[in-house]
């Protein structure tokens, strides 16, 4: 009876001991596995955060292209507007050395009329325009004045005869003084005009 109950008791024992080993496992286990759930949530977290950086790297990436872009677009139309400007510019010399060497080239000869002011003699006096025609036959001129200081303008067709028939030719238009700096133009078709400004 002692024996069976020595062998009750130590299996008793036996059995407390491995309960008391088991629990004592799974609760390392239990602390061990808390500990990687932590370990894991925080690894996590760090991994959420630092896809949220690179998403907001990218979008800034993604924003610095646009920006690219749009300024080398504008940089591309400021560089077309300066190549138009610079075409239409040298066109435009193009066309005025044209018309200057057209204008060189002309045929007509130099009108043969010559225009000479004469002061007056007396104080107060008018200057008077003499014409001079050089040439052997009778020259019909439109003559045109200019005053800049007063704005005041004058035409009046002339006939003017070579100066075989005439040492020259007075010219005094009516309601007209002539003043330095105004101008006079003589204009036939057949010639290049003459124009001379009354001097002082």
């Amino acid at each position: 009876m002692d024996n069976g109950s020595s062998s009750w008791k130590l299996a008793t024992g036996a059995a407390a001991a491995v309960a008391i080993a088991l629990g004592a496992f799974a609760y390392t286990q239990h602390n061990s596995v808390t500990e990687l759930t932590a370990k894991l949530a925080a690894a996590t977290a760090d991994s959420q955060q630092a896809h949220a950086s690179a998403s907001s790297l990218s979008a800034q990436l993604d924003a610095a292209k646009k920006d690219a872009e749009t300024a080398h677009a504008a940089a591309t139309g400021l560089q077309s507007q300066v190549q138009a400007s610079e075409a239409q510019a040298s066109a435009e010399q193009q066309q005025l050395q044209s018309t200057e060497a057209k204008l060189a080239a002309e045929k007509r000869p130099d009108l043969p009329i010559t225009v000479e002011f004469k002061k007056p003699l007396l104080r107060g006096g008018a200057i008077v325009a003499i014409l001079h025609n050089p040439s052997h036959e009778t020259i019909e001129v439109t003559v045109y004045l200019e005053s800049k200081a007063t704005g005041q303008n004058r035409r009046q067709t002339l006939v003017v005869p070579p100066i075989t028939v005439s040492a020259g030719r007075e010219f005094k238009p009516a309601q007209w003084a002539f003043a330095p700096g105004q101008r006079i133009a003589l204009v036939n078709p057949a010639y290049r005009p003459y124009v001379q400004t009354v001097g002082g």
